[in-house]
């Protein structure tokens, strides 16, 4: 994939845009991880940490003195893929909870913890008799800066609330921006994107459908986001397919709004005067 990556930057001008090595190597890096099967027994406890107050969240016990770097022994969970609907009618479950606290814990994890799930198919979870989503796999985790988890929840908060200026402005922040860079191409984009997300349900256009699109084509601007933004974004992708696995009829409307306000003024509240805080504060959300 390495090689393929720098051959194809060679010869595409947008691939080379996009950093498709840098995407790589960033993979490359996961999956060395993965190997490694005492690294994931202690990702999973830290996920077990972070997903305390998430009452619709399970996170399996791990067994330290029966797991090395070639086992990993955790709890047994008993449960239901959240792809077989007709078992998952079955259950004596409020689905509509379970899916709001799939995306909810999802969220929590880039904006609030920096520390995410970043391979969330379907297969690395289960579905309980006590209506939770159960996580299984934890070989592939994400961690992001506080800058970026700051960066990104006061996205989710200027794009839920349509704010194109703002978002622009973040995404500055957050970007590596080339001298001849067309922001006004990029202005309109998002404009196009946020009409998008208003307009539609989640299955047709979510607010991380677009972040990642958006993601993918700000390069053509001469806008280059991090690498991690584009990875997050597909991340987030996934975990909204599996909510509307689980219900169908879910909608998030201002909730993602909400969640990273919360989060983005507690994660900056040491600091009472910051401008993140009176940004939030002072605007009607």
């Amino acid at each position: 994939l390495h090689y393929l990556a720098k051959r194809s930057e060679k010869h595409s001008e947008r691939l080379e845009h996009l950093q498709v090595s840098d995407i790589t190597d960033e993979f490359a890096e996961w999956t060395r991880n993965e190997l490694n099967l005492e690294k994931e027994r202690r990702n999973a406890e830290r996920l077990k940490r972070n997903t305390e107050d998430e009452e619709k969240i399970k996170i399996p016990e791990t067994y330290p003195e029966l797991t090395t770097e070639k086992v990993f022994t955790m709890e047994y969970i008993e449960g239901v893929k959240c792809t077989d609907k007709e078992k998952l009618k079955e259950l004596d479950i409020d689905a509509k909870e379970v899916a709001k606290g799939t995306i909810s814990a999802g969220l929590k994890q880039y904006i609030r913890d920096g520390f995410f799930h970043a391979d969330p198919h379907p297969s690395n979870f289960l579905i309980t008799e006590e209506g939770k989503m159960a996580y299984l796999d934890f070989g592939m985790m994400g961690q992001l800066s506080k800058e970026m988890r700051t960066n990104l929840g006061l996205l989710f908060i200027y794009t839920a609330n349509e704010d194109i200026e703002g978002a622009v402005n973040t995404i500055k922040d957050m970007a590596h921006i080339e001298p001849e860079a067309d922001i006004e191409a990029l202005r309109e984009d998002l404009d196009k994107r946020i009409t998008l997300v208003k307009n539609s349900t989640l299955d047709e256009h979510s607010i991380s459908r677009e972040m990642f699109e958006l993601a993918v084509h700000s390069s053509e601007y001469g806008v280059h986001m991090p690498t991690s933004f584009a990875l997050i974004g597909k991340s987030m992708m996934t975990m909204e397919g599996i909510g509307l696995t689980i219900y169908p009829d879910f909608q998030m409307g201002d909730h993602y709004s909400k969640i990273a306000q919360k989060i983005v003024l507690k994660n900056n509240a040491p600091d009472p005067k910051s401008a993140v805080i009176d940004m939030i504060q002072n605007k009607d959300l």
